[in-house]
């Protein structure tokens, strides 16, 4: 008897040791892409002032002073000023906690429940995963940012609501990512000897096939969410998004296209922000592809 539990607990240490293994070599892999590196510190940044926006902003982001409205970039205001008179840097600034926090809000919603929707269909199959992919198949039909309009225009505008319309616009992908995947960890041995013990269909989901898809969750979730940057920058470009006067990167890109030619750094400053945060996430979820990827070969240096 005490044989046997040595051994079972010397199996659960090599397990132990093994996964500490892994963890350290996707670490060094990651660390090896410079790309990524360099996106983790851009992304850093960028999650620092979403948090601490309101925080650090040299001015109240809602004031406004038309005397000195589209005043060009100085010591005084790095960034210049708007049509209003406000002062562009501290929308900025607080315009993150907006803009980032409505594509992680979005992406968590669409993963989760792609997720959930996309094990299910895959594992039990037959009339399940026939409505599924059914429904799958209809909403992908339309491109994202096609279908978020028309969402939008039934829910309405608001923080809410646009967070609501790109999360569904994303299940499909997630659904028909994590069914393929589902597929293939269904012939797997270890789902095999699972259901052999008479575990039930959700605790093989949930123990089993769950952490075989989730590092291409993952990366997958990390490009999207550089994509529904620009999806929500641009629905709040074309008046969908949030409600003004609240500075969310897009919606300033809308209210200042009118001084494009004119007073080209009213949506200069935003644009750059939209860009570099959406190519911080691309470039994480780059180098997470390889981390995490066993079958992935040498960096790019």
């Amino acid at each position: 008897m005490k044989s046997t539990t040595s051994s079972i607990e010397d199996i659960q240490a090599k397990i132990r040791e093994a996964k500490k293994a892994a963890r350290r070599r996707a670490f060094y892999k990651f660390r090896a892409n410079k790309g990524a590196v360099a996106g983790a510190f851009i992304l850093g940044f960028m999650l620092v002032l979403a948090v601490l926006g309101p925080y650090i902003a040299p001015e109240d982001p809602y004031a406004f002073d038309l005397r000195r409205k589209l005043e060009p970039p100085s010591w005084d205001s790095p960034f210049g000023r708007d049509e209003l008179g406000r002062d562009i840097l501290s929308r900025i600034i607080v315009g993150a906690r907006y803009s980032i926090g409505i594509a992680l809000a979005s992406v968590f919603l669409g993963s989760v429940v792609g997720v959930f929707l996309g094990l299910v269909s895959g594992y039990y199959g037959r009339m399940v995963d026939s409505i599924i992919q059914r429904i799958t198949d209809v909403l992908l039909a339309f491109p994202i940012i096609i279908l978020s309009i028309a969402l939008i225009a039934v829910m309405g505008v608001g923080i809410t609501n646009l967070v609501l319309a790109i999360g569904i616009s994303t299940i499909p992908v997630y659904i028909r990512l994590v069914r393929g995947l589902t597929l293939q960890a269904k012939s797997r041995e270890f789902v095999i000897a699972a259901r052999a013990m008479g575990k039930s269909g959700f605790y093989i989901m949930r123990k089993h096939i769950l952490p075989h898809v989730l590092p291409t969750v993952i990366v997958q979730s990390s490009y999207y969410l550089g994509f529904t940057i620009l999806i929500a920058s641009g629905l709040g470009f074309l008046g969908l998004g949030v409600k003004p006067p609240t500075p969310e990167w897009g919606a300033m890109l809308g209210s200042g296209r009118t001084y494009l030619f004119s007073y080209p750094h009213v949506v200069t400053f935003p644009g750059i922000f939209i860009l570099l945060t959406a190519l911080a996430f691309n470039l994480v979820g780059d180098g997470l592809r390889d981390a995490l990827d066993p079958r992935a070969g040498v960096h790019r240096r």
